[in-house]
Order: structure tokens, then C-alpha cells, then sequence
């Protein structure tokens, strides 16, 4: 997990003089979304609630219909946004069954972000989850998404406004 000084980027990118512009090939969407203020459904099961466990570290969500959105919780006690203590809800919740072990060097984890026909994942979204294939050619390539027949799954869009940390529909 990390943070840092929002208004400060420009000036801490500068200072290490990173670069900001997209490479032509990381240009356009991530994701093949869903039209625009169509909330579809994924084609699974009813999902009002999934627990993802990392060991002794338990993340859960929970569907609120309300918000049509999957409220996040940490080892049970809601996951809160610092700034506005909103607790933190997400449209879309994306699930990578991976390989996640030691770095040889003692201090980071390898993750195996290439998946591929058999890499198996689940994609939450308006209280339904399917489960799905994923790949990516590289670290640097976006995640792709595929129904059990290998036809890319479309997800459902934030609108515009409430893409915010909390990403809470209004």
C-alpha cells in the first residue's frame, strides 16, 4: 500500500526528471467497457460478498446496492479513505488466482503477471461475479479479461465525476 502528495506530483516528476508522456502503445483503454451509463451485469452467480486472503491478511467486500458497489473491509473493520473517512467502494472488483512468492532478494514479492489460458480470476460487478481467464504479454501490458470461451469481457464503466480513491457512485 502506498500514498503520496497529490499536489506535489508535477513537481517531485520534475524534480526526477520522469517521464510524462504515454508511449503510443499505451495509449487508449485498459479495458473494453461496457456502453456508458449501462450497468450490465456480469454473466455468473449472485455476489453480495467475497473474502480474498493473503495469509493473515483478510480483505472483503461486500455488495451494497444501494451504491451499486462492493464496500471494502480489512480483517473484518470497514477500509476508510483517510482524508474523508468514507469507506472505500469500488464498481468493479477484479480477482487474479497468481503466483505470488519470495523475491531472491529477501526483501520484495514475485508476482507471475503473465497468466495465459489457465489462470483463473473472478470479476465482481452490480452484486454478480463470473469467473474468467486472464493474461498480460508483460508487466508493462494491460490486464486482459476473457469468459471461459475466450471472448474478452467487457466492464462496467465509472462515470465520470466519481472516479475519485473512493470511486462512489452518485
Amino acid at each position: 500500500t502506498v500514498y503520496f502528495d497529490g499536489p506535489r506530483l508535477p513537481e517531485i516528476l520534475a524534480e526526477d526528471n520522469a517521464r510524462i508522456d504515454i508511449e503510443e502503445d499505451k495509449k487508449g483503454n485498459a479495458f473494453l467497457f461496457n456502453p456508458s451509463g449501462q450497468q450490465i451485469a456480469p454473466q455468473g452467480t449472485e455476489c453480495t460478498y467475497v473474502n480474498v486472503s493473503f495469509g493473515s491478511n483478510k480483505s472483503g467486500f461486500t455488495y451494497g446496492a444501494e451504491q451499486n458497489a462492493y464496500l471494502k473491509d480489512f480483517r473484518g473493520t470497514p477500509q476508510v479513505e483517510g482524508t474523508t473517512n468514507q469507506q472505500l467502494a469500488f464498481t468493479n472488483v477484479i480477482i487474479l488466482e497468481t503466483y505470488i512468492g519470495d523475491d531472491p532478494n529477501g526483501m520484495h514479492k514475485s508476482v507471475d503477471w503473465h497468466g495465459g489460458e489457465d489462470s483463473v480470476g473472478y470479476y465482481l460487478s452490480n452484486g454478480k461475479m463470473q469467473k474468467i481467464h486472464w493474461s498480460k504479454a508483460d508487466e508493462q501490458s494491460p490486464l486482459k479479461l476473457f469468459d471461459e470461451n475466450g471472448k474478452v469481457i467487457p466492464v462496467t464503466v465509472v462515470e465520470a465525476g466519481s472516479c475519485t480513491v473512493v470511486q462512489k457512485k452518485t
